[in-house]
């Protein structure tokens, strides 16, 4: 088959053919295949024939699908074959490689161009790694992120999440990275100033979603990158602390939703950040904290709850104990109550994985021999805990009417539509939250002992000092609690938790 491709006259067609028969035959090498030195240099001269392709390259009318096959064909070759690999064939390719990334005469009618560009880049990547050194490749990663071509640039935001270990490899091209990867490499990036410029740069520019979302996650697993971030957004150079949290509170709130996890991220790694200088305003924790709750119901992507449950790991010990001598008793309550309505929430997530890890932060906070705490026992330390605060009744009926912010569709009011098409993440099918209010209910008996319990609640609603909260975080279970009492309103036609709560109190 290499006889047949290197044969100049070739139709393009055939060839194409052929090399995809190649290439999925390099592939699939058998583990204990191995070759006679003679069958080595024989094979060696027929590759050296095929590099007739690379000259497709400065073509009138360049055939980038071939050129295409062909740097899929030498990255199996180097990577399953690297004893077929000499150095001439590897300056050849590095030449027409450094020609194809810099001519800027392509041809206007060019199927496959882009598609060719990226795996060309991630291929010249692939052999510096084999071949080069260092500083060959942190040339190549600023001469691509400053390209003119988006696939080119795309191509090196991806090599750099494969050195974060960021990214699952959607191609060979990538997977073969991913076995190269070399930490080295961003260890001498990070030392360069340059680095964070060209990021920023490519931030500023960036006219397509993913280019814009991948250049955003390199720059928010940096340190001290945020300022980069608000830059690109507000034009300013001159950012205080301050100003840093609200703009990344506001573009968690307002950007388009493939980049809320990752602002978040740059949020809550900013706010460790300050929280372990001490050098934190107390106003500005609590505005980051009610977006943290806000990212943490089932409407928001695993993503983004997962961003939520690494900064409660992180940091809820360390807040649920701070004393804010700035903020007023109503901000002082309206934190302790979002901080554990965060968690509780995540406790109830759809994803194991992340009710696991949020079990860690209950033990971790109320137990730390325990180790990690599952289910029922994740109520029981949290809320024993609660139990042990100055305004314990106003957390408990806090977290009783909690408003979990999960679409749910009643078996009877569904419509077709809602039972044939799925509701994306929205519906959270572990969701118990009746188990919280249950529980709750019995503390609350357990410290208040007076015979008008849900009239002392409902007076809990209009205290100024707690009713921002309940209004915030119960939105409007209030109101039907309210109701309920009041008999304004049926019992089976609001949360079913809310007349239980009821129920259990008066009972």
């Amino acid at each position: 088959m290499l006889t047949l491709i290197a044969d100049k006259k070739i139709k393009r067609n055939f060839c194409h053919g052929i090399l995809l028969q190649v290439i999925k035959l390099l592939d699939n090498k058998p583990d204990n295949l191995t070759l006679e030195e003679d069958a080595i240099e024989r094979l060696q001269s027929h590759i050296e024939s095929t590099q007739w392709i690379l000259e497709l390259t400065v073509d009138q009318l360049p055939c980038y699908l071939l050129m295409d096959e062909y740097w899929k064909m030498v990255n199996l070759l180097i990577w399953r074959f690297p004893s077929l690999i000499n150095q001439n064939i590897i300056e050849k390719v590095i030449e027409y490689l450094n020609i194809l990334l810099t001519h800027d005469n392509h041809a206007v009618i060019a199927p496959g161009r882009d598609i060719c560009l990226a795996n060309a880049t991630s291929l010249y990547f692939i052999i510096l790694n084999k071949y080069g050194n260092t500083d060959e490749i942190q040339r190549l990663i600023y001469t691509a992120l400053s390209h003119k071509s988006y696939e080119i640039v795309l191509a090196s935001l991806n090599y750099l999440l494969i050195l974060y270990n960021e990214l699952d490899p959607e191609d060979k091209l990538q997977e073969h990275l991913s076995l190269l990867r070399n930490e080295s490499i961003l260890e001498i990036l990070k030392t360069d100033p340059k680095y964070t410029s060209e990021l920023s740069q490519v931030l500023k520019t960036a006219k397509y979603l993913e280019c814009k979302q991948k250049c955003l996650k390199v720059l928010s697993l940096e340190d001290d990158t945020q300022k980069y971030i608000i830059e690109a957004n507000l034009n300013k150079k001159e950012l205080s602390d301050e100003v840093i949290i609200y703009e990344l509170i506001h573009l968690v709130e307002n950007e388009h939703e493939k980049f809320t996890h990752i602002y978040l991220y740059s949020l809550t790694s900013f706010l460790m950040k300050k929280l372990r200088e001490s050098d934190a305003n107390e106003k500005c924790i609590l505005e980051a904290v009610r977006m943290i709750f806000a990212c943490s119901s089932s409407d928001n992507s695993e993503s983004t709850r997962g961003v939520v449950v690494g900064f409660l790991e992180r940091n809820f010990k360390l807040l649920i104990n701070m004393k804010f001598y700035d903020l007023t008793e109503e901000e002082k309550f309206e934190m302790k109550a979002s901080l554990l309505a965060t968690l509780v929430c995540l406790l109830e997530d759809d994803e194991e994985a992340l009710r696991q890890r949020c079990g860690g932060v209950v033990a971790h906070a109320a137990c730390p021999e325990l180790g990690a705490a599952v289910g029922s026992r994740c109520a029981e330390l949290l809320l024993g805990r609660v139990c042990g605060s100055s305004a314990a009744l106003q957390l408990l009926a806090v977290l009783a009417l909690l408003d979990f912010r999960c679409q749910v569709c009643l078996s009877d009011q569904a419509d077709d539509e809602c039972r044939i098409f799925d509701q994306n993440e929205k519906y959270n099918v572990f969701l118990e939250e009746t188990i919280w209010t249950v529980a709750c209910a019995d503390h609350i008996k357990q410290i208040y002992k007076g015979s008008n319990i849900c009239e002392r609640i409902l007076e809990m609603f209009d205290d100024p000092l707690y009713k921002q909260t309940f209004d915030k975080l119960c939105g409007g279970n209030v109101g039907a609690f309210r109701n309920i009492l009041n008999g304004l309103e049926r019992s089976d036609v609001v949360n079913p938790k809310v007349a239980l709560f009821v129920r259990e109190l008066r009972r």
